[in-house]
């Protein structure tokens, strides 16, 4: 959702509280903490749309691309953690 529509929106219109706390444990779950970092810094933003703020969130945008440039950075952690931690993962169903 981030690569999509930016971190404001992500944070303030697409997930809720509990989505983007899992999001945040997700990312440090992969060793991404720039992207937790990010996204905290986002979430700290008071009154997000107001044009003051615009800086903020192309501040924001741009972090989340240098801690995450592509989607390939995240499968990219998700296959060396599963080949490292297998046991972290459920089998996949048939």
């Amino acid at each position: 959702m981030v690569m999509n529509g930016g971190v404001f929106h992500c944070v303030f219109e697409a997930l809720s509280e509990s989505e983007l706390r899992a999001a945040a444990d997700g990312y440090a779950y992969f060793g991404l903490d720039a992207a937790v970092a990010t996204l905290l810094a986002a979430v700290a933003t008071e009154d997000p749309w107001s044009e003051s703020q615009n800086g903020v969130s192309l501040e924001c945008d741009a972090r989340y691309v240098a801690a995450i440039p592509t989607e390939s950075t995240i499968v990219d952690r998700f296959e060396c953690r599963l080949a490292k931690r297998p046991e972290d993962f459920a089998p996949v169903g048939r």
